[in-house]
Parts: C-alpha cells; structure tokens; sequence
C-alpha cells in the first residue's frame, strides 16, 4: 500500500513498546515487520530495527 513508511514506524513503535513491557517475543515479531519494510523502501532505519532486534535476542536471553 502507499503508507508502508507509517507501517514501518508503526511497527518500529509497537516493537519499542513491547520490549519496554518485557514482551521480547511480541517485540521481535513487530522488529521483524519493521525490518522488512525499512528494508523495501530502502531506508537508514532499516539499520536501527537490526540492532533492536540484536538487543531484544539479548535480552531474552
């Protein structure tokens, strides 16, 4: 769709949240959907999500 920058930081926010909650699983699922947008449209933030996702892993242990 045309709002795949605002699905992104949706899913980057959600991501955030949910690691802030402790719900490392949930986070990474929306870090993942994140990922693969910022990635499609070709983004810096794509970057960011990967170490998200790297501290999320770290977290859970």
């Amino acid at each position: 769709t045309r709002n795949r920058p605002e699905q992104a930081r949706a899913h980057d926010g959600l991501a955030r949240a949910h690691l802030a909650l402790g719900r490392a699983g949930q986070a990474r699922e929306h870090a993942r959907l994140a990922l693969d947008l910022y990635e499609e449209l070709g983004v810096p933030e794509a970057e960011e999500v990967r170490a998200f996702l790297e501290l999320s892993r770290a977290r859970a242990g």
